[in-house]
């Protein structure tokens, strides 16, 4: 007689939302750096060129891209993006980098949660270490937002969390870091408690180049 057993053989990880962690080095961080600053500081004078939310969450124009300071990482960008769109299995669109612009967050500044629209992906680079902070604080960290938020309709209590109860992962920034998620996917940033430095990021957006949909299918779009 076959022996009583009743065991959990296996966990589906189904409809998976894809972050994807590359690291981009460019030879001119430096300099990006001080355009960053330069805009910065300048903040009060150029209106037209810069926009702000205030003076501790700060951002550029969008079209960072199209200044040849930011053409080395515009390439290492895309270059990225063509393995997110492997990972897919895409075949036949060519991503591009759509808009960019930079981020200075200084004191308790911070980014609001948000997706981006009129676009295919979205992503972040960091051309430094995050300020220091108290050890254990999540500050300057970058948080992402499960959308499906019904499935937490019922929240029991938990020992520890794991991809499957939480609600929201943070990650700390590093130099060099590139993230690149689907441009639906809400985020925001944990305020900078450090009150002399500033958190630097350049965010961007990504369309595509290409072909849509299969032949006689009735669904082609050519861009």
């Amino acid at each position: 007689m076959e022996q009583s057993k009743t065991e959990l053989t296996n966990v589906h990880q189904i409809f998976p939302t894809a972050l994807f962690e590359s690291t981009i080095t460019v030879s001119n961080t430096e300099e990006i750096i001080n355009d960053l600053n330069s805009k910065y500081s300048l903040v009060d004078q150029y209106q037209h060129d810069v926009l702000e939310k205030s003076r501790t969450s700060f951002y550029t124009e969008d079209t960072l891209h199209e200044n040849s300071i930011y053409f080395e990482l515009k390439s290492q960008i895309e270059i990225i993006a063509q393995k997110v769109f492997g990972a897919y299995s895409y075949m036949n669109i060519v991503p591009r980098v759509e808009t960019m612009w930079g981020n200075v967050l200084g004191h308790n500044g911070y980014i609001h949660p948000h997706a981006h629209s009129n676009s295919m992906f979205s992503g972040v680079w960091y051309p430094e270490d995050c300020p220091s902070v108290s050890e254990g604080s999540l500050s300057n960290y970058i948080k992402f937002i499960d959308p499906n938020r019904i499935k937490y309709f019922f929240m029991p209590q938990i020992e520890q969390k794991n991809h499957l109860n939480s609600g929201e992962i943070y990650i700390k920034p590093s130099k060099g870091m590139c993230l690149i998620f689907p441009s639906w996917l809400e985020h925001d940033t944990v305020p900078n408690e450090n009150p002399s430095e500033v958190r630097y990021s350049i965010a961007f957006n990504l369309f595509f180049n290409g072909s849509l949909g299969f032949p006689n299918s009735l669904n082609r779009l050519t861009i």
